[in-house]
């Protein structure tokens, strides 16, 4: 069997989305994760490819126009993101 290989994409959701609220209710930013394992490696530019189009698959799912979904850095994620605040969702696409 291959290596598997582990990636994360980071994604801001923006606060005209309406996906979260502060506690006078008025929309903010949220933040979310998905994870990838695959059995190739990224080649130049792959990553920022698939990262686009996670982009527009959670855009998809939570019914969303895709401008509202960011690909952001793991550092900006983990600043804005206190652990068990977001929502995580994992992927296997071993080819």
């Amino acid at each position: 069997m291959s290596k598997v290989h582990k990636y994360q994409f980071y994604f801001r959701i923006e606060p005209e989305a309406g996906m979260a609220i502060d506690e006078d209710g008025n929309p903010i930013e949220c933040y979310t994760k998905i994870g990838l394992d695959r059995e190739k490696l990224f080649s130049n530019g792959e990553y920022e490819e698939v990262a686009g189009k996670l982009a527009e698959a959670l855009a998809e799912l939570l019914e969303i126009e895709k401008k509202f979904v960011i690909s952001v850095t793991e550092e900006e994620y983990l600043a804005n993101v206190e652990d068990g605040e977001d929502i995580d969702v994992a992927c296997q696409a071993l080819n």
